[in-house]
């Protein structure tokens, strides 16, 4: 019984998927716009500094840096 009604659930969903999705977007239009989006100006604040790169994610660089480091006395 709980197998039928969930399939009867899934193809009710299916069917009316466009009506769900406009729903759905039309929830997210009427929030606003996210606050990240807005120029930094316009929320009184600075510009933010740019964040310095991530270190590499190279293992062998890595290990062979300290290996060097290692036969250097370091």
């Amino acid at each position: 019984m709980r197998t039928l009604i969930g399939i009867v659930v899934g193809i009710l969903i299916v069917l009316n998927w466009d009506s769900i999705k406009n729903t759905i977007d039309n929830a997210m239009t009427k929030q606003g716009a996210p606050v990240a989006a807005q120029p930094y100006e316009a929320q009184g604040m600075d510009k933010p500094v740019e964040a310095m790169p991530a270190p590499s994610q190279d293992l062998s660089g890595t290990v062979e840096e300290r290996l060097k480091a290692i036969a250097a006395g370091k």
